[in-house]
């Protein structure tokens, strides 16, 4: 929504306010669209969404924003955003390449918010192609019945973005297309292990 020079302050941060939330649901709204394109439940990806929505952030006047906080959850969008679509890409080049395995009628990972208690196999690897809410779960899961972090200070956010700087510093060191990660416990200690898929 575009702000009038001349409207007050107060109109000015409500109108920021309403195009932040406007601008969080249409990313979460296109994350749900590419999990179902990428579950088998939708024949074509999501591109023009994903486009309209990087035009909106691209010319957004929330990154001049008065408001530090306003600011500061604007630049959080556009590091999430930017995060998803590192993801995006690399399972629709592998989708591409032919080694995604779909997993068709399946609803979409449910959000990290929603996962109660389910505990998986400590050592099971979930493919860094799909699934990093699940992954996600299960580690904080982990990490909370080890006592490393009860309170769940660690948010997906933030996850994600550890997961993308991890994959590619593994992919440079095995020197292969892609990696897995599962959740390892060991005497106390909560870790992500990788395995290379493929070589590049």
């Amino acid at each position: 929504m575009a702000v009038r020079e001349g409207d007050s302050a107060s109109s000015r941060q409500q109108a920021q306010e309403r195009e932040l939330a406007a601008l969080a649901a249409g990313i979460e709204e296109l994350r749900t669209a590419f999990e179902r394109y990428f579950m088998g439940l939708d024949r074509l990806p999501p591109h023009k969404q994903r486009e309209q929505l990087e035009r909106a952030l691209r010319n957004s006047g929330l990154v001049r924003a008065k408001k530090t906080a306003l600011r500061f959850q604007f630049q959080n969008l556009q590091q999430r955003m930017t995060s998803y679509c590192g993801y995006w890409d690399r399972v629709l080049r592998m989708i591409e390449e032919g080694t995604f395995r779909r997993e068709r009628g399946q609803a979409p990972p449910a959000p990290p918010a929603s996962a109660a208690g389910s505990k998986a196999p400590a050592a099971e690897p979930a493919p860094s192609g799909k699934g990093m809410d699940t992954l996600f779960q299960e580690w904080t899961q982990a990490r909370r019945e080890a006592g490393v972090d009860p309170h769940g200070s660690v948010t997906y956010d933030q996850f994600l973005a550890r997961m993308q700087v991890m994959r590619d510093r593994h992919v440079q060191q095995f020197g292969c297309a892609d990696v897995e990660y599962g959740v390892r416990v060991k005497e106390g200690k909560v870790s992500l292990v990788a395995r290379p898929i493929g070589k590049r």
